[in-house]
């Protein structure tokens, strides 16, 4: 399991694309757990790519103006932090492909200033009714959902859904906003039925030994994907530790 530090941070070197002028980091398919220390970056990068990783949240981001494309699909996200909108102003592309995103997570998007492009495909929210045209009204600047076009009959369709003829929110609306995000958690990394690798040491309530840590961090290390992650969750979920007998 690798951590997002000062150190790889400094040792990745940064693409610059010599079509349009971007800077990117590529950090994928690196076994990252949580999206961290992005402050080092000294917000000089358009392009962040953490897909195929380990990652349990979208946290609290420092504020990074010049970040446009954050691609995140394959990871194990179940949250966005509500101040998203705030630390990514000028975001246009947010990419969230195959995660664990249920409808709710995603209000944490709703009134972003520059989101444009948006993938939430393979997520749980994606199977639930009218979520296209929720995430239509509530993110007034999207352009393409799941790699498919926004049309004006889609616009029109989601505001006579989720909007009365006098401008307030209807009932479907209201439902719809009510539901609550995990992402509004001051530590997300403290539910209880989520195991997040590198956070609290705790399995069913007990304290885990150093023998048990070491057995985790093993495991972890030997996943080869995100499915075999999920089975380690559910196992740790049940009281059982990799390594015991």
């Amino acid at each position: 399991m690798v951590k997002i530090s000062a150190e790889l941070l400094a040792s990745t070197p940064i693409r610059i694309s010599p079509i349009e002028p971007s800077h990117e980091l590529n950090l994928s398919g690196l076994k990252i757990p949580s999206i961290e220390n992005l402050g080092v970056t000294k917000d000089q990068l358009s392009t962040i790519l953490l897909s195929h990783n380990l990652i349990h949240s979208i946290p609290l981001l420092p504020r990074l103006l010049n970040l446009n494309s954050l691609v995140l699909s394959h990871n194990l996200i179940q949250s966005i932090s509500p101040s998203i909108s705030r630390s990514t102003p000028r975001l246009t592309s947010l990419i969230l492909d195959h995660n664990r995103l249920e409808l709710g997570e995603l209000n944490a998007l709703a009134g972003h200033p520059s989101l444009t492009y948006l993938d939430v495909r393979f997520n749980p929210a994606s199977d639930t009714p009218k979520y296209r045209h929720w995430l239509i009204y509530s993110i007034p600047h999207l352009r393409v959902l799941d790699y498919e076009r926004v049309t004006d009959k889609e616009r029109k369709e989601a505001k006579d859904l989720f909007e009365t003829s006098d401008g307030r929110p209807t009932a479907a609306a209201q439902d719809i906003r009510s539901l609550k995000s995990k992402g509004s958690d001051e530590d997300t990394s403290k539910n209880e039925n989520t195991f997040i690798p590198g956070g609290e040491d705790t399995s069913k309530g007990r304290l885990l030994t150093a023998e048990d840590r070491e057995n985790i961090r093993k495991a972890i290390m030997d996943a080869d994907s995100v499915d075999e992650v999920a089975r380690l969750e559910r196992m740790l979920r049940d009281g059982f530790i990799p390594g015991q007998e």
